[in-house]
């Protein structure tokens, strides 16, 4: 095993969650992990039992990472012992202040473990390299498993270090903006499906469900309904006189006709009641969980609604509609279409007797 591997590492991180992740990393990877929870408790940690390395968050309690490092940096004999600062990157700035309080390295978060370990081994091993430094000029660094030997001035390599790591952070606000137009476009994307699906399910003039829509759900209050028992009661609607609307005041009038019924059912119907348009003249309002009561209530309360609206005289026709009605029962179950047969059944005995009221121009 290399030297370096036998090292001993101090982690500074106040997240419990974070240090367990990072020490059974270097751990798993040979090396020996003394964890502090925050910035003053590793720097009494590093005076005790000094390690080779500290990895230490940033923002912490009682001491933050900079301040630590700085600390350690200014205190003999623990000043040369490499620091890594865990960070975020998120502004240029923490270049500068890494520098200032004598950072060794810094390590995105998060991170990615083996470029992590790799920087530990490039960090150790250069460290060593550079105790061994005599009188040879410029800096010899290990760096892609080769010695690298630098003869550039300090100023011009930090220059090259900084223009570099802002060409980094320019490239990630770039990509940030770029995942968070992605992001809003799935967010468009997704709207605009739902809104699909909802035409699809919905009647255009009544906004009520359609056919489609109404089965989707009835189909699973059935399926909810022979599972716990519960009777079912369902109201069909057909609207009188439609056709001598459209033939005489024209289909406008006709589509204002079967607006005018949606607006009295959406209005008379309970929230738990699912209401929809079939088609044509032909409504439905299915009364889940409920009883003869409800339905011959409902049913009543419709038709005052209409001849309330019938008083206002603000429509050149009237509205009238007949219903029909029938029973679910869980003991005896049946399709919901066989359950829409038996009310439209029972509407047309209630339609016979509608022939001489239907709702001709006013």
């Amino acid at each position: 095993m290399d030297n370096e591997y036998k090292s001993k590492i101090l982690i500074a991180e106040d997240s419990a969650t974070q240090a367990l992740n990072l020490q059974f990393l270097l751990e798993e990877a040979g090396y020996r992990v003394e964890v502090s929870r925050n910035g003053k408790d590793a720097l009494a940690a590093a005076r005790q039992r000094p390690p080779d390395m500290l990895i230490t968050d940033i923002v912490m309690p009682e001491m933050d990472g900079y301040e630590l490092c700085h600390t350690l940096k200014n205190t003999s004999p623990l000043h040369h012992i490499p620091v890594i600062l865990l960070t975020t990157l998120s502004d240029p700035l923490n270049v500068i202040n890494g520098l200032k309080c004598g950072a060794d390295s810094f390590v995105i978060k998060p991170y990615n473990k083996d470029f992590l370990l790799e920087r530990i081994r490039y960090i150790l091993t250069n460290r060593v390299l550079r105790h061994e430094e005599s009188n040879t000029p410029g800096i010899e660094v290990f760096f892609a498993g080769q010695k690298h030997l630098f003869t550039a001035q300090r100023s011009q390599m930090l220059d090259l270090l900084l223009s570099t790591f802002e060409n980094a952070i320019q490239k990630n606000i770039e990509l940030t903006e770029m995942n968070n137009r992605l992001i809003e476009a799935e967010g468009r994307l997704r709207e605009q499906a739902n809104e699909l699906r909802a035409l699809s399910l919905t009647d255009p003039l009544t906004t009520l469900y359609n056919r489609r829509g109404f089965m989707t759900i009835a189909s699973q209050l059935l399926r909810m309904a022979n599972r716990e028992g519960q009777y079912m009661w369902l109201l069909f609607l057909d609207v009188d006189g439609l056709k001598i609307v459209n033939d005489t005041l024209g289909h406008p009038q006709g589509d204002q006709l079967i607006t005018d019924v949606s607006v009295i059912i959406r209005k008379i119907a309970r929230e738990s009641d699912v209401t929809a348009r079939l088609g044509g003249d032909e409504f439905v309002v299915l009364i889940p969980n409920g009883s003869a009561d409800d339905a011959n209530r409902l049913s009543e309360r419709l038709e005052k609604a209409a001849a309330a609206q019938n008083t206002k005289q603000d429509r050149p026709y009237g509205i009238a509609f007949s219903i029909g009605i029938s029973e679910y029962n869980p003991e005896a179950p049946c399709t919901m279409d066989e359950l829409i047969r038996r009310a439209d059944t029972e509407m047309y005995k209630m339609k016979a007797s509608h022939k001489a009221r239907k709702p001709a121009p006013l």
